[in-house]
């Protein structure tokens, strides 16, 4: 029962990480707004949700895995979805009508990091239930 719901979470990551990926393209080949409405930040917004709940995802999909450097605990998820919103950003630089921004990944990272919070707390409130 336990990997089944840990798949299922897996099957939402990887749905999620192909309209990352659609949303990244369109926005590309400007058939996406990078900045919807003309709503200033409003495309930070976006950064800090998408990669938020893409973080969110992952990191129940694993079992909140960690990797220990040291004594300091890394949320695998918090590294991957890193990883992932670093190439998003550094593929601009190569791409005529888009920039590589600090501010995206710094978006994108406040996401990860929020939206991985929350999801340790589901994960936990879930075994606490299943304790019982």
């Amino acid at each position: 029962m336990q990997f089944l719901y840990q798949r299922r979470w897996l099957v939402l990551f990887v749905l999620m990480m192909v309209l990352v990926i659609i949303i990244t393209i369109g926005a590309d080949l400007r058939l996406i707004p990078t900045r919807p409405f003309r709503i200033r930040y409003s495309d930070k917004l976006g950064h800090f949700i998408l990669y938020g709940i893409l973080a969110f995802l992952l990191h129940l999909a694993i079992n909140g895995r960690r990797w220990k450097i040291n004594r300091v605990s890394i949320p695998v998820a918090v590294c991957i979805v890193t990883a992932i919103s670093l190439l998003d950003e550094a593929h601009q630089f190569f791409i005529r009508r888009r920039s590589l921004d600090a501010m995206d990944f710094a978006a994108d990272v406040a996401g990860i990091l929020f939206f991985v919070w929350l999801a340790e707390r589901l994960r936990k409130r879930i075994a606490h239930r299943h304790a019982d």
